[in-house]
């Protein structure tokens, strides 16, 4: 078992290339760098301690991750994810080394997995209880102006809208079909200028 350290533990077994470790550590302290200090120190200081998992998929599924297996036997735990973002309560954020590596049969080539299960932990562990609601006012707000596209996988709830945002923020993604086209920091402010000035708070 690979173990580095950063904001949080990195880990993952053998079977994950060192290359992915190194790429997803440098990610990584790149995110969390730009974070303001409060939330840098609230990650920091989370308990449970953060930790980012690698996983090899097709060998290995999300749900090895021992954090995680608690999920194993059930219909959500029998998804084939390619990660899944750390709560409050299990701030374990997993993630297939694939993506971190844009191999060829990488499945989600078109957006970093990892800026977006990034994102949720983030969201989860990372802001102030005054900045999630302030994200959750800014949902709604969107919500209820139609400022996306109706049945827009982002708008599904408060969680996809901060991490598919972040996506954006980090120009981490192509993809138009689950984001109406957020790829960027202008497309972001043209969209939606309350999560672009929350953002500018955030990272």
């Amino acid at each position: 078992m690979l173990v580095f350290q950063c904001a949080c533990t990195i880990w993952a077994w053998d079977i994950v290339p060192e290359a992915a470790v190194e790429l997803a550590l440098a990610s990584l302290s790149a995110i969390v760098n730009q974070l303001n200090e409060d939330e840098r120190r609230r990650l920091l200081s989370s308990r449970p301690p953060s930790k980012f998992a690698l996983i090899q998929q097709p060998q290995q599924v999300w749900t090895d991750i021992p954090e995680q297996s608690v999920w194993k036997g059930t219909e959500f735990g029998s998804r084939d994810y390619a990660g899944v973002g750390g709560t409050k309560h299990n701030p374990v954020t997993v993630c297939d080394a694939r993506s971190v590596l844009e191999t060829p049969d990488d499945p989600y080539w078109f957006q970093s997995i990892l800026v977006h299960e990034f994102g949720h932990h983030i969201h989860a562990v990372a802001l102030s209880d005054c900045t999630q609601a302030a994200v959750d006012r800014a949902y709604a707000s969107a919500a209820a102006a139609g400022s996306y596209s109706f049945g827009i996988y982002m708008m599904n709830d408060v969680h996809e809208y901060f991490a598919c945002a972040l996506e954006g923020w980090f120009q981490s993604t192509c993809r138009n079909d689950m984001n109406d086209g957020i790829i960027s920091m202008p497309r972001l402010l043209a969209r939606d200028p309350t999560l672009f000035n929350l953002f500018r708070w955030v990272a």
